[in-house]
């Protein structure tokens, strides 16, 4: 599934030194909201974004070889899981 293709991407990424991170969890996932009726199908549209998407290190401080390796590593890791 899309979800653990994802799952499996940051953590091959990590594996490599980039510290890819799940990025957004959606609102009704989280207790608070939970504990206010917040439900699934309230937000059809952010649990695909969830499941589809993760973030990588994008800072200033980065080098264009740091750039280059996490540029590098996405591109393989992806292309050894499709």
């Amino acid at each position: 599934t899309t979800q653990q293709h994802q799952a499996l991407m940051v953590t091959r990424l990590r594996e490599q030194g980039v510290q890819a991170h799940l990025h957004y969890i959606p609102i009704f996932l989280q207790p608070y909201y939970q504990e206010l009726g917040f439900n699934k199908c309230d937000f059809s549209q952010s649990m695909q974004y969830y499941q589809q998407v993760m973030t990588i290190p994008l800072h200033p401080s980065l080098s264009s070889q740091d750039i280059d390796y996490i540029k590098q590593a996405v591109l393989k890791t992806y292309q050894q899981l499709i």
